[in-house]
């Protein structure tokens, strides 16, 4: 009888402490990943925006020489009377630039998946941790969403000059995954596809502000 009376109390005992431990285990992960997640976040969103300015730089290069254009073929400088009249921008070859751009960076998004480990120790705030534990790995999706635009700007570039820059936009959707969470995010690319140094006032019309 006593010794049934002992075995009751040892299974309550360790039911207790097997809940217990459990309650620990879970609110120990549970502030472990409060103070990852948004580490992890920042550390994929910086170099996920490296990858992608890669990516984007390399298309951008790509279509241009694949198409043939020209900076004089995207933007026009006309003169009269000795000085600038008009700067416009062709906006059907630029869309074309556009669209040809965005696709060949949405096939090579999807042809690659990108990954990137750090070490455990570097996710928490202390220099004596940093470089040592294990790696922790996160992957690189692409979410399969893209947006561009362009935009096309003009700014002082000294005495008596004007800057005419056009610039192409692109925005991916990517999500990052760390184990069994993952969550989702957007990186932006800008790449300068043509500058024109204009000496003398700035035009009198100026056509092609921006596009999206």
């Amino acid at each position: 009888m006593k010794f049934r009376i002992f075995m009751k109390k040892l299974k309550k005992r360790l039911l207790l402490a097997a809940v217990l431990l459990v309650l620990i285990f879970s609110l120990l992960f549970a502030f472990i990943d409060g103070r990852l997640t948004p580490l992890m976040r920042t550390l994929a969103c910086a170099y996920a925006s490296r990858y992608i300015n890669e990516v984007t730089s390399c298309a951008v290069a790509d279509c241009i020489v694949e198409s043939g254009i020209k900076t004089s073929d995207l933007v026009s400088v006309n003169c009269t009377g000795g000085g600038i009249s008009t700067v416009s921008v062709d906006t059907v070859r630029l869309n074309l630039l556009l669209s040809g751009i965005s696709s060949l960076i949405t096939a090579r998004l999807s042809e690659s998946e990108q990954t990137f480990s750090v070490p455990a120790g570097n996710l928490f705030s202390s220099t004596l941790l940093a470089g040592k534990g294990p790696d922790v790995t996160v992957r690189l999706l692409f979410a399969g969403g893209i947006s561009c635009g362009c935009d096309s700007t003009l700014s002082s570039a000294g005495i008596n000059q004007t800057l005419h820059r056009v610039t192409l936009r692109f925005t991916v959707s990517l999500t990052a995954a760390v184990g069994a969470r993952d969550f989702g995010f957007e990186t932006t690319s800008e790449n300068v596809v043509c500058e024109t140094v204009i000496a003398g006032s700035v035009p009198n019309v100026y056509l092609c502000g921006s596009t999206n």
